[in-house]
């Protein structure tokens, strides 16, 4: 995959999101994360089977910003590049093969990052 150097999760980022919002704030958002991944990751399918680039390159752009929350470095890159081909009008098959991989990774990683910060 072409973002696998890059970190699923920061986890310097996340204790900074942690000090931010608190400890209930960040264990809350991370319950939702991965239902707000999956609604974004169901409409750029929507937006790539019915030709709408735009809803296609909305979602990217809202994957993208739940990622620089989390300090998700591969769900980040892999929305920012798809955002990019969804309006450049480039074929879509990769980047949202990409954007799954990496979605399916930090989906399977933010839960336990949080609580590694708590544990101890």
């Amino acid at each position: 995959m072409p973002f696998d150097h890059l970190p699923i999760i920061d986890l310097d980022r996340l204790k900074a999101l942690s000090l931010a919002v608190g400890r209930d704030a960040l264990v809350a958002l991370a319950a939702r994360f991965g239902t707000s991944v999956d609604n974004d990751l169901a409409r750029i399918h929507e937006g790539a089977a019915t030709g709408n680039r735009a809803l296609v390159a909305e979602a990217a752009h809202s994957l993208k910003g739940l990622a620089v929350t989390f300090g998700a470095g591969r769900l980040q890159a892999a929305a920012q590049a798809l955002q990019a081909v969804a309006n450049a009008s480039e074929d879509l098959a990769g980047p949202i093969a990409d954007i799954e991989a990496a979605a399916v990774s930090t989906k399977d990683t933010v839960a336990p990052a949080v609580g590694s910060l708590y544990s101890a």
